[in-house]
């Protein structure tokens, strides 16, 4: 709750000094719950960063409610992704999808900011190994390819630095599972008879193949279970009887319980009894009902634009802060209580980067996304293919 109060307090001091984000969204409710999940994502590694430095042992909390805050937070956040893009897909019954444009925006939306969190973490890599190179150019070279790549193929160990995931706190480990999500598209489209060329829907059934493949050679496949959560959630909100029975306070009451009973019944947030718990909370809140009003608040929509950030930077100050500014060894002698103390330190400190990011990485590279789809259509659409086909064409024909 500290956390969380310490959070709200310093976005609601930016929203005095720079503004509010617009309001008047469709989904305004699920824009409210966005922050609050990246928050208890970072409550949920406060807990881990307590283990490690005294066990020297990364791994999940013992606590059930810890566990939940950071596998139930993940599994929210792939509902809200399934929810949001089979929700265009749906409309697309009465609405064209731009299909470039789809995937122009989560590239601009995702890609600039992980740019600059590898970057980082590289520098951080390199800070530890004095600049010194502890491994061959190629394996360096191909290790940030695939840092770069969303760890799609992997996060590995750089230039000798043991784990190095655990400098972003391994929340790269999620991303691999979006964009398998926003490659299936295409197929899943052709469930509302949205067709693609077939370049496209060739490489989605790659995609989808490659995913389920390594879902399943891993034993993550509950992952993708989440997603329907987010699908059943898209069909419901269109359900206006539904939707308004409840949009009230009994709903609220509802939503929680189930988001909340999942740590009580299940040690782990990874069954798939948990996974549906949380999918009926997410239906409710989908379906406009903003608990009490929390969801509605400014401060709340505030936190939620600049969620990626605090998602994606908080493991990284984590580091910093108990590697560098305190330092392994002292760290691991202090108690809970100042464990918490310096937690609550990190909080305005994780709002103040991620709203800075917001502003001078995310917000500039998604207002690019007309443009940049408009581009891509010039250059590469398929009137601009038929007029270069046409001048390679016309060309051979002045050489004959």
């Amino acid at each position: 709750m500290v956390v969380i109060a310490i959070a709200l307090g310093v976005t609601c001091l930016l929203a005095k000094r720079f503004g509010l984000p617009a309001a008047g969204g469709r989904f305004d409710t699920i824009d409210g719950l966005r922050g609050y999940l990246a928050l208890f994502v970072f409550l949920h590694h406060s807990a881990v960063w307590y283990s490690f430095l005294h066990t020297r042992q990364w791994r999940s909390p013992s606590s059930p409610m810890y566990t939940h805050f950071g596998l139930g937070s993940v599994d929210l956040f792939f509902m809200i992704t399934a929810f949001l893009f089979w929700s265009k897909l749906i409309e697309s019954r009465s609405k064209k999808i731009n299909w470039l444009r789809l995937y122009v925006s989560p590239v601009l939306r995702l890609f600039p900011l992980y740019a600059a969190v590898i970057l980082l973490l590289l520098l951080i890599v390199g800070f530890g190994t004095r600049f010194h190179l502890r491994e061959s150019s190629w394996h360096l070279i191909g290790h940030i390819g695939r840092w770069m790549g969303f760890t799609i193929l992997g996060a590995p160990d750089t230039n000798g630095v043991v784990d190095t995931r655990n400098i972003v706190a391994g929340v790269t480990r999620s991303l691999p599972y979006e964009w398998w999500f926003y490659l299936s598209l295409p197929i899943f489209g052709l469930l509302f008879g949205r067709i693609r060329p077939a370049s496209w829907f060739f490489f989605s059934l790659l995609a989808t193949a490659a995913g389920i493949y390594w879902a399943i050679h891993f034993s993550v496949i509950n992952m993708f279970v989440a997603f329907l959560g987010g699908i059943a959630a898209a069909f419901l909100v269109r359900q206006e009887q539904f939707c308004a029975l409840v949009s009230g306070r009994v709903g609220a009451v509802l939503a929680i319980f189930f988001v909340a009973i999942g740590p009580v019944i299940y040690m782990t947030a990874d069954s798939q009894p948990g996974i549906f718990l949380l999918s009926l909370g997410f239906i409710i809140i989908a379906c406009g009902n903003t608990l009490f009003g929390i969801l509605a608040w400014p401060a709340s929509r505030m936190l939620g634009e600049i969620t990626y950030g605090i998602y994606l930077l908080h493991g990284m100050i984590f580091f910093v802060t108990f590697r560098y500014l305190i330092g392994f060894t002292r760290a691991s002698g202090q108690s809970l209580v100042i464990h918490w103390l310096v937690v609550f330190l990190c909080v305005p400190v994780l709002v103040l980067i991620s709203y800075s990011a917001f502003r001078v990485i995310e917000a500039p590279a998604m207002a690019a996304v007309p443009a940049v789809t408009e581009w891509l259509k010039k250059k590469f659409g398929p009137r601009a293919v038929a007029r270069a086909s046409m001048a390679v064409v016309a060309g051979a024909g002045d050489r004959t």
